[in-house]
């Protein structure tokens, strides 16, 4: 995997840093939701699962962009 970082170039770090948002504002929207449990479980659960989807997103699409230089396929 640790090669595949560094062949996967700037891209893959702007994957990372794109992540990274993502991480922040379900942080900000959780601290937001606290007080409310049933609509805060709700919402929670919604931008967890939309930030495991892009997570999966940015990856592939890194790893078809670069797939020359991975090697792998």
């Amino acid at each position: 995997m640790i090669p595949a970082i560094f062949r996967g170039g700037w891209l893959y770090w702007v994957g990372v840093f794109m992540l990274c948002l993502l991480y922040v504002a379900g942080s900000i929207i959780g601290d937001a939701l606290s007080g409310s449990l049933i609509i805060g479980t709700l919402v929670m659960s919604l931008v967890s699962s939309y930030t495991l989807m892009t997570n999966a997103r940015i990856l592939g699409v890194v790893y078809r962009e670069r797939q020359e230089e991975l090697g792998w396929l």
